[in-house]
């Protein structure tokens, strides 16, 4: 399975990446018997939605849902708040640690262990 994987980008730079990695899925698999034509054409109008979204012609809400973290937004605005921003800080949920590992993991008298 490919990722974008750690990267340090902008939002235009995610989508391009995905959007190149979505068409070069297409690709080898766009033409064969097995080829199920309304998946592909449903990944196609994708693909040209986030074309219309990077030539400015579509808005759209991104949401970076980050349990662990590892996501950083650098606020171009600052010291002043983001007015298109918004950061909203939640409590994971046990499934969630769970598929962190985080369930897992002792944090008092790990010495006696």
């Amino acid at each position: 399975s490919r990722s974008i994987g750690g990267k340090f980008t902008t939002v235009e730079g995610i989508f391009t990446t995905l959007k190149t990695q979505l068409a070069s899925v297409i690709m080898p698999f766009g033409g064969g018997d097995s080829t199920n034509r309304g998946d592909k054409n449903q990944m196609c109008s994708f693909i040209d939605i986030m074309s219309a979204v990077l030539a400015g012609e579509r808005y759209v809400t991104i949401v970076l849902d980050d349990p662990a973290g590892n996501c950083y937004l650098q606020n171009i605005c600052a010291p002043d708040p983001d007015p298109q921003l918004i950061v909203e800080h939640y409590k994971r949920t046990d499934e969630q640690n769970e598929e962190l590992g985080i369930n897992d993991m002792k944090t008092e008298n790990y010495e006696n262990s």
